[in-house]
C-alpha cells in the first residue's frame, strides 16, 4: 500500500507536476475527510452509519486513483476523483434533508477542485452537473419522495464546515503551487538557456527588437575578437559600427518575421581583414506569439574554407603532377621508339654515303640526312633528360655542356617576347652531380622565369665560380665555406612579395593557379640540398627575381679515358649475332656490319635467337642485343647466352642510358654498351673493343 503514496515521475516536468499535485490533493483530501468523519461520528453517534461507509468509500477510491495516477493517467484519475466525490455527496444529501443537507455545500468545493485540477472547461462541466443534481434533490423534496433525513447537531454542522474550509484552503494552495512551480521552471529554463547559449560551440547571440544584446555565447566573443567585454544591453551596431546597410536590412526583415541563412558569406572587420562566416538569423517569439527580437547563429569558417580550398588545390596540383609524370613517361617511350627510327635512318644513310662518291648528288643527300640525324639525336637526348629517365648517381661532370643543352631546349619553350642572355664561364670546375638533375634544376628555374615574363622581359643565365668564405644562411639551408660553381637565373618579371618568398619552397605551393603544380621549386630545393649545395633568392614586387644555385666544386676531376683514333675500325670476318625486335633496324644493321667487315645473322625474336645459339654456340664470335624487347630484356638474353657459353662477348644497345642499368650489366659480365642511334664509327670502335680480347687469344 505504501508505494501508492510515492509521487510519480513522468516523461515531462509538466506532467510530473500535475500528477504530484493530484497525488497531494487525493491524499490530503482523504486524510482530512476521514479525520473529520471520525470526529463527527464521535460527536454524534447516530451518524456513524453514514460516516463509516463514506470514509471507506473515500479510502478505497483514493487508493485506486493514486495507483492510476502513478501510471501517468492523471486526467482520468482527476475526473474520476471529482465524479466520485459528487456521487458521494449526492448520496449523502438524499438521506440528510435534500438541498438543505450540509453535503450539498460540498458541491462548491468539488467544482473548485475540478476547475483547478482539470481546467476551466472541466470546472464548468462539474458546476453544471452539481446544479442539475441539486435541482433533482429540490424536485424530489417537493414531491415528498425523499426518506426522512438525519438532523445534524450544531457540533456536527460545525465540524462539516471545518471540513469544507480545510478542503478550500487546500485548493487555494494549488494556484500558488502552480505559480511557484512555473516561476521556478521559468527561472530554470532561463538559466539553462543562458548556460546553453554561453557554452554552445557556435557563435550565438539573442537580441531584442531594438537590436540590444540579451544573451550571447563565449564563442561569439572569441570569434568576433571582443575579449571579455560585457555586451548585455549594448546595441549591436554600437559594438560593430562597421556593419553595412545590407546586414541592417537583413536584421529588419528578420524582425518582421523572416528567416535568412548563408552557407558562406564574407565578413569585413574593422581592422581591414575579412573572414568567411556561415550564419542564420531568425526571430524569436514571446509567449503570446509576438516577435521579441532575433537570434543570430554564426560560425567563422575561414580556416575551414581555406583548408577546403587548399585540399582542392592540392588535389588539382596532384593531378597536374601526375599528368606531368605521365608526360615524362610518354616522352621516354617516344624517345625510345624515335631512337630506333633514327638508328634505321642514320645507319642506312651512312651505308649509302660509303657506297657513293664524295660530291655526287646522292652523296650530298646522304650527308645531309646524317647531319639531320645527328641533330635529331641531340633533341632526343634532351627529351630524355626532360623526362627524367635517369637515376640519382652523381659523378664529377662539367656543367657547361649540361647548361648549354638545357638552354637549347629552354629557348624553344620561352615566350617569344622574352630575350635570353647568357654569361657562361667555360673554365668553371667540375661538380659532383647528376646531369639530368642539374638539367631539371635549370629547366624549372627557366620555366618559372618565363611564366613571370609573359608580356616580355629579359632572362639572364650565368655560370661562374665563387669562393664562399663565411657560413651563410639561405632559404634552402646553410651555405658552408668552400669553392662552388654558381648557376644564376635572373628575370625581369613581376617579382614576389615577402609572404610569397617565405613559402616558395613548400611542396604544392604555387602562384600559377591550376597551371602550376607547386612542385618545381620544392624539387629544386631537394635536389640542391641533396647535392650539398644551397639556393638563394632575391625578389621584390615589380623588380623581378634572382635565383642563385650553389653546387660544391668536385674535389677530384674525372679521369679522361683514352680517345679512340678517328675513322672506321674494320672487322676480320667475325660472325656477329644481332638481336632487335625492330626488323627494319635489323636489316640496316646487317648491311652496316657487313660493310665493316663482319658476317651478321639477325633475329627479331630473342627466344629464336637463343635457340639458334643453343644449337650452334661455336658459330658466333659476338652478340649485340637490344636492351628493351617485348618478351625478354637484353639483360635476360645476356644471362642465357653466358649460361650456354661462358665468356661469349655480349654488347647491349639502347637509346636510354641509365647508370643503374650499367651497373647491373657490368655485374653480369657485359662490358660494352652501344648507344642507339650509333654512327658507323662508334659501332666499329665498340665491336673492336668487344672482340679485342678474343682476337688476342686467337693469335
Amino acid at each position: 500500500m505504501l508505494p501508492s503514496f510515492v509521487p510519480p515521475i513522468l516523461e515531462s516536468p509538466q506532467q510530473t507536476l500535475r500528477a504530484r499535485i493530484l497525488h497531494s490533493v487525493i491524499g490530503v483530501t482523504g486524510l482530512v475527510a476521514i479525520s473529520f468523519l471520525v470526529l463527527i461520528g464521535v460527536a454524534q453517534p447516530a451518524t456513524l452509519s453514514r460516516a463509516l461507509p463514506a470514509a471507506a468509500f473515500i479510502v478505497v477510491m483514493g487508493l485506486v486513483l493514486l495507483r492510476v495516477n502513478q501510471t501517468g493517467r492523471t486526467q482520468l484519475a482527476a475526473i474520476t476523483f471529482a465524479a466520485g466525490l459528487i456521487a458521494l455527496m449526492t448520496a449523502m444529501a438524499v438521506t440528510a434533508g435534500g438541498v438543505r443537507s450540509p453535503g450539498v455545500t460540498m458541491y462548491f468545493v468539488i467544482v473548485m477542485m475540478a476547475g483547478l485540477l482539470l481546467g476551466e472547461r472541466a470546472g464548468t462541466a462539474a458546476a453544471l452537473a452539481c446544479a442539475f443534481l441539486g435541482l433533482g434533490l429540490l424536485l424530489a423534496e417537493h414531491a415528498d419522495v425523499l426518506p426522512p433525513g438525519i438532523r445534524y447537531s450544531s457540533t456536527t454542522i460545525w465540524l462539516l464546515s471545518c471540513l469544507y474550509m480545510s478542503l478550500v484552503l487546500l485548493l487555494l494552495r494549488l494556484p500558488t503551487m502552480l505559480i511557484r512551480s512555473a516561476v521556478l521552471q521559468a527561472e530554470s529554463d532561463h538559466q539553462l538557456l543562458q548556460t546553453m547559449i554561453e557554452n554552445t560551440p557556435a557563435a550565438v547571440a539573442m537580441f531584442d527588437t531594438e537590436m540590444r544584446y540579451m544573451a550571447y555565447s563565449r564563442r561569439w566573443l572569441s570569434d568576433y575578437r571582443l575579449g571579455n567585454r560585457d555586451l548585455k544591453g549594448l546595441g549591436h551596431y554600437e559594438v560593430f559600427p562597421e556593419i553595412g546597410e545590407d546586414w541592417k536590412a537583413i536584421h529588419a526583415r528578420c524582425l518582421a518575421g523572416a528567416t535568412e541563412t548563408r552557407e558562406a558569406d564574407p565578413f569585413p572587420r574593422g581592422d581591414g581583414t575579412e573572414d568567411i562566416v556561415r550564419w542564420a538569423v531568425q526571430p524569436w517569439r514571446k509567449g503570446d506569439g509576438a516577435i521579441g527580437g532575433i537570434t543570430m547563429f554564426t560560425e567563422v569558417i575561414t580556416d575551414r574554407v581555406r583548408a577546403r580550398e587548399e585540399r582542392r588545390s592540392l588535389r588539382n596540383q596532384l593531378l597536374q603532377a601526375q599528368k606531368i609524370e605521365a608526360l615524362g613517361t610518354l616522352a621516354g617511350g617516344i624517345a625510345h621508339d624515335f631512337n630506333n627510327l633514327l638508328a634505321m635512318i642514320g645507319t642506312n644513310a651512312e651505308v649509302g654515303l660509303r657506297a657513293t662518291k664524295a660530291g655526287d648528288e646522292a652523296w650530298t643527300s646522304f650527308d645531309e640526312i646524317i647531319k639531320a640525324t645527328t641533330r635529331a639525336r641531340d633533341v632526343v637526348r634532351q627529351i630524355l633528360l626532360f623526362s627524367r629517365r635517369q637515376d640519382s648517381v652523381r659523378r664529377p661532370i662539367p656543367l657547361l655542356p649540361v647548361v648549354e643543352d638545357a638552354l637549347t631546349f629552354l629557348r624553344a619553350t620561352l615566350p617569344a617576347a622574352v630575350e635570353l642572355r647568357t654569361a657562361l664561364d667555360p673554365a668553371v670546375p667540375h661538380v659532383s652531380a647528376n646531369a639530368s638533375q642539374v638539367y631539371q634544376i635549370l629547366m624549372n628555374l627557366g620555366t618559372n622565369a618565363g611564366h613571370a615574363m609573359r608580356e616580355g622581359g629579359v632572362l639572364t643565365v650565368r655560370l661562374d665560380q665563387v669562393d664562399v668564405t663565411t657560413t651563410e644562411g639561405t632559404a634552402s639551408g646553410i651555405l658552408h665555406p668552400g669553392e662552388y660553381v654558381r648557376l644564376t637565373v635572373q628575370d625581369t618579371g613581376a617579382g614576389m612579395s615577402p609572404e610569397t618568398l617565405g613559402r616558395i619552397f613548400e611542396p604544392f605551393f604555387t602562384t600559377k593557379g591550376l597551371e602550376g603544380t607547386g612542385l618545381g621549386l620544392s624539387v629544386i630545393h631537394g635536389l640542391v640540398k641533396d647535392h650539398g649545395g644551397a639556393v638563394t633568392v632575391e625578389s621584390e614586387p615589380g623588380r623581378g627575381s634572382t635565383f642563385r644555385v650553389y653546387l660544391p666544386a668536385a674535389r677530384t676531376s674525372p679521369v679522361d679515358l683514352p680517345r679512340e683514333e678517328a675513322g672506321l675500325v674494320r672487322g676480320m670476318g667475325e660472325h656477329v649475332m644481332y638481336i632487335d625486335d625492330e626488323p627494319s633496324l635489323g636489316v640496316a644493321m646487317d648491311r652496316a656490319l657487313k660493310l665493316l667487315g663482319y658476317r651478321c645473322t639477325f633475329f627479331s625474336d630473342p627466344k629464336t635467337a637463343l635457340d639458334a645459339f643453343r644449337a650452334h654456340p661455336g658459330q658466333f664470335d659476338a652478340i649485340i642485343s637490344d636492351m628493351t624487347m617485348p618478351s625478354l630484356s637484353g639483360l635476360d638474353v645476356a644471362q642465357e647466352l653466358h649460361a650456354i657459353r661462358p665468356g661469349i662477348p655480349v654488347a647491349l644497345t639502347s637509346g636510354i642510358s641509365v647508370e643503374r642499368t650499367f651497373d647491373v650489366a657490368s655485374s653480369r659480365g657485359i662490358t660494352c654498351w652501344i648507344s642507339k642511334p650509333a654512327t658507323l664509327e662508334e659501332l666499329s670502335h665498340a665491336l673492336d673493343l668487344l672482340l679485342r680480347d678474343a682476337r688476342k687469344s686467337r693469335q
